[in-house]
């Protein structure tokens, strides 16, 4: 019943904004699928989807500049066998919340996605393995997890936030030069965390914050200031 109401709905191409929370069907209407149905999408927010375990095939959207998803358990990652074209073209924001199942955004052979991506905000997604390389990526934030997803070679990264790590004793950060633009560093409540490989290598981090980290002894170095 859910699905067949949802599928009614088919809103105007001209249609810029579309939140859809709570839906109760398993699978996201026609009208999602492609980009053909809302080339003029901007702001997609899906929120307590739980029965879906396909994320819709949104990746060719033109002009879909921001994207929040929050309770959808079951998905693994956000495009689906779409090798050959540049997914999330336009894409600048991306927030996730509690999507538990995640593994990875997209998948490592898909090639180039999120050309224009410029800040991700991740919180509580604890099966995360590894982060998409993202060439125009500035902004990370990483929240609430059990394990720090491996982050790949991120050459525009400027602020980097890790929190809510509670269980997490030890986790490694890439080579500077893998970040060489990265120049905020901020590390918060992760209350087992006694050791941070990498850290002295960031040579370019100008700012550096802990916080709510009672076991990590920073190591002394010029170049960081906390």
């Amino acid at each position: 019943m859910a699905e067949q109401v949802l599928e009614s709905l088919q809103p105007h191409t001209n249609l810029q904004e579309l939140a859809i929370r709570g839906y109760e069907g398993s699978l996201f209407p026609a009208w999602m699928q492609g980009s053909s149905s809302l080339p003029n999408l901007v702001s997609l927010t899906l929120d307590s989807c739980y029965n879906c375990t396909q994320f819709p095939a949104i990746a060719q959207l033109p002009s879909l500049k921001f994207l929040g998803v929050r309770k959808m358990y079951d998905v693994k990652r956000l495009t689906n066998n779409t090798c050959g074209v540049t997914k999330f073209p336009s894409l600048e924001l991306l927030n996730l919340w509690e999507m538990y199942g995640l593994e990875e955004l997209f998948e490592a052979s898909e090639g180039d996605c999120g050309p224009r991506l410029r800040k991700v905000c991740i919180s509580r997604c604890p099966d995360l393995k590894r982060l998409p390389c993202a060439p125009s990526l500035t902004e990370l934030v990483l929240h609430c997890g059990h394990q720090l997803p491996d982050i790949p070679e991120l050459a525009s990264l400027v602020s980097l936030k890790i929190e809510g790590f509670h269980g997490v004793e030890s986790f490694g950060l890439p080579a500077s030069a893998a970040l060489p633009a990265l120049k905020k560093l901020e590390i918060r409540s992760c209350k087992e965390l006694s050791s941070v490989d990498g850290l002295t290598a960031l040579t370019s981090v100008q700012r550096l914050k802990v916080a709510g980290c009672p076991k990590l002894v920073l190591p002394r170095t010029g170049s960081l200031t906390s």
